[in-house]
């Protein structure tokens, strides 16, 4: 009891670590610095009413101040000051008429939430102009049009100071997003592997019972979460990816994005995993329970900023269910039931090693005398490391120049690589180039 008590205080630990190592910690102090150095400034400035008015315009822009690319940051935090300040400046005029400002509000809130419509980029822009409304009618009411103007023009200054402050720090914590960026993204790696290996093991042998609801909801919302994650971190760190470290993590994602699609595929096998014993698959779920500590343990080591250890090998392991597998069919080559199991074994094995190649390739080290090219980059840090025809054969170099050069060198070198799918996370390197 003692033993399970600590292991799960462990597990809270570094649970909290995690958090408090997040991006969404990182920013949210940075967020508070800004609104600090607005309100102090204006304060010092102009006095207490202009700085409690500042303080509404910093409030209506910081709400979109999320890690984000430096290229458009600017023009994304203008969106919410930019429909926000008219609400606030219509509310406190019609502050003495209830029926006009009734008729303002209901359709002002209506089409900011319909805005949300626009999923996560939506949601900050309605939340600000229900704030911008909502922290106008708490003061007293303006007693004239040039009260009213100038409390909208120090709540302007406040969101303008706001959003060249963002700017400035999301420029300054860039490299340091797009590294909590990945480790969030192979922390939620890491947990879908988890899932998949337990419904290796869980999956009911009567058919009534096989399609467990919360079983299946589980493995929708984990990959929901990471979809959500992986739009989000694409923006993020394939832009510019000019220096070997954020080469690094772009080929990183690259790799993750390929693991993402291997465990997905392999859902498709559960359904006819269900004919087997679950101890025959015992061995392929502790494997894949071992693959996502080493995942969930790349991502401590980069939110930590240590060197991570290499991934144990595999592949010994599949093999020898393979030839296990293999040996029994042989042995009994008119059953069909052991046939069919065997070749589903070898299936899943092989599908299980090529996701352990992945995760070998994602904490491979870089070579410290190799230098970056503009070719093909895989997570170890160097072309050698990528296989022409591995998951990892993709052009990396996008929104750069050079990407279109890049793609034409990679299809004349290896015009049987099989097709990608680089024009869903980068426009720039087109299908006409081969690379797509």
């Amino acid at each position: 009891m003692a033993l399970l008590q600590g292991t799960s205080l462990n597990q809270r630990l570094v649970q909290a670590r995690r958090t408090l190592l997040s991006a969404a910690i990182l920013n949210g102090a940075s967020v508070a610095v800004g609104m600090a150095l607005v309100v102090a400034v204006m304060y010092a400035a102009l006095g207490m009413a202009a700085a409690s008015n500042a303080s509404v315009g910093t409030i209506i822009a910081l709400i979109s101040d999320t890690p984000r690319a430096r290229r458009g940051k600017f023009s994304h935090l203008l969106a919410a000051p930019l429909l926000g300040l008219p609400l606030f400046l219509a509310v406190q005029l019609l502050r003495g008429h209830p029926v006009e400002l009734g008729l303002l509000l209901v359709p002002a809130t209506f089409l900011a939430f319909l805005s949300t419509a626009w999923g996560r980029a939506g949601m900050p822009v309605a939340a600000a102009v229900m704030f911008a409304m909502l922290l106008a009618m708490a003061p007293q009411p303006a007693s004239s049009l040039q009260e009213a103007l100038l409390r909208t023009a120090w709540c302007a200054c406040g969101a303008f100071l706001y959003v060249l402050y963002a700017t400035a720090s999301n420029a300054l914590l860039n490299g340091r997003y797009r590294t909590q960026t990945m480790a969030s993204v192979l922390l939620s790696v890491a947990a879908l592997m988890r899932t998949h290996a337990g419904r290796f093991t869980r999956v009911p042998a009567d058919s009534a019972q096989a399609d467990d609801p919360r079983a299946v909801g589980d493995v929708l919302q984990r990959q929901a979460a990471l979809a959500e994650q992986l739009q989000a971190a694409r923006d993020l760190i394939l832009e510019s990816p000019s220096t070997p470290r954020r080469q690094r993590l772009a080929g990183m994602l690259i790799v993750v994005l390929e693991l993402r699609d291997r465990l997905i595929a392999g859902e498709l096998d559960i359904e006819r995993l269900q004919a087997i014993q679950p101890a025959a698959l015992a061995p392929l779920a502790a494997t894949l329970d071992t693959m996502a500590d080493e995942v969930a343990a790349l991502a401590d080591a980069m939110l930590l900023g240590r060197t991570p250890e290499p991934a144990s090998d595999h592949r010994a392991a599949l093999q020898a269910l393979r030839d296990r597998a293999e040996a029994l069919a042989a042995a009994n080559p008119h059953d069909d039931e052991i046939l069919e199991r065997a070749a589903l074994v070898r299936s899943v094995c092989v599908r299980v090693g090529d996701e352990d190649a992945a995760v070998r390739q994602l904490t491979a080290r870089p070579g410290a005398s190799r230098r970056p090219s503009c070719r093909l980059f895989g997570a170890a840090g160097s072309c050698s490391s990528v296989r022409p025809t591995g998951p990892s054969s993709r052009c990396w170099a996008c929104g750069t120049g050079a990407s279109r050069r890049c793609a034409m060198r990679c299809a004349r070198r290896w015009p049987s690589a099989p097709a990608t799918r680089w024009h869903a996370c980068c426009p720039g390197v087109r299908a006409t180039t081969g690379c797509c």
